[in-house]
């Protein structure tokens, strides 16, 4: 099994232990906006094949990432992404990447 299909296990067994909300909240910026899925997902898939290729310019991509989740519930997340990517834990960095994929997935599914 590659190291990608192991992490998404792990994501998938994770969001399956979590209990459905009545109206799951979308993710805001801090102006109270919604977070365009169309802006941000080039930026997360341009950083998943970083963090695959443990590619230090993944911090250069959290960095951009910064002020488009500012404010918003995910903001904790990529703080710790940048956490792992001081110690060069490019797997867990990852995973933590594939959760606010999810996230944003299903927030962006609730508005269609």
């Amino acid at each position: 099994m590659t190291a990608f299909a192991t992490a998404l296990d792990i994501v998938l067994k994770s969001v399956a232990t979590l209990k459905p909300e009545e109206k799951p909240e979308q993710p805001q910026n801090g102006a109270g906006k919604v977070v365009d899925f169309n802006e941000v997902n080039p930026l997360l898939t341009h950083l998943s094949k970083l963090l695959v290729n443990n590619d230090g310019e993944s911090v250069q991509v959290v960095d951009a990432l910064r002020p488009l989740f500012a404010g918003s519930n995910m903001q904790q997340q990529l703080t710790t992404i940048a956490e792992h990517l001081d110690k060069f834990d490019f797997k867990a960095a990852h995973t933590i990447l594939l959760v606010i994929s999810e996230e944003l997935m299903a927030a962006k599914d609730q508005t269609l």
